[in-house]
């Protein structure tokens, strides 16, 4: 089946684009509320949350903005769209994780947001984005495939163009929420190990 490349590019840089910058800003998330650290009441695990929250808003802004080039090309919805909302769930729930986790280091750690956003430039040229991983060799797609986004970046394609049904990879599918689970309970176990160092160096 044949997508027009601007579909092809806009639907996979959609979600690498909410990862990115979910985690981008996740590093500081601590740091830019430093006033919230002496509120007694105040739930510091929100912060990560909030910032979650904030990029799925701008992630929605933005889809709006797809769904306008997709319906230009004469890419018409069917009933596999509503997989999206797996896919949404999946990213959120691996950018909670993480976001928990490097919200916590980055108190601690300076250069972090740097390391972060090198980090994240590459994930996104090593995503299929712009490039389409089949043309590779198959001894280079088993390595393209243990990157977690690739999971979620052909996932809304399979869900937009190629209605393919998520469970139709269960490899895969078990693969990227090992990663799921293993950033979650790392990130909150990070987070709350120490949040109430927070104050003494901020």
């Amino acid at each position: 089946m044949s997508i027009p490349f601007i579909c092809y590019l806009v639907s996979g840089m959609s979600v690498v684009n909410l990862f990115s910058a979910g985690l981008t800003k996740s590093v500081r998330t601590v740091k830019s509320h430093s006033f919230l650290l002496k509120k007694v009441n105040f739930r510091l695990s929100l912060l990560p949350f909030s910032t979650v929250i904030s990029e799925v808003i701008n992630h929605f802004l933005f889809f709006i903005a797809v769904i306008i080039i997709l319906f230009v090309n004469q890419q018409f919805p069917n009933w596999y769209w509503f997989q999206l909302f797996y896919y949404l769930i999946a990213v959120i729930a691996f950018m909670v994780g993480l976001s928990f986790f490097v919200s916590a280091i980055g108190v601690f750690v300076n250069d972090l947001a740097s390391v972060i956003s090198i980090f994240t430039r590459v994930l996104f040229y090593f995503t299929p984005v712009f490039w389409d991983y089949e043309m590779l060799p198959e001894t280079i797609q088993k390595y393209v495939r243990l990157n977690p986004l690739f999971y979620i970046a052909t996932g809304y394609r399979d869900s937009l163009f190629y209605n393919i049904p998520f469970w139709e990879k269960p490899g895969l599918t078990l693969y990227y929420w090992c990663w799921v689970l293993f950033f979650l309970i790392l990130g909150v176990f990070t987070f709350r190990k120490l949040s109430p160092q927070f104050a003494d160096y901020i």
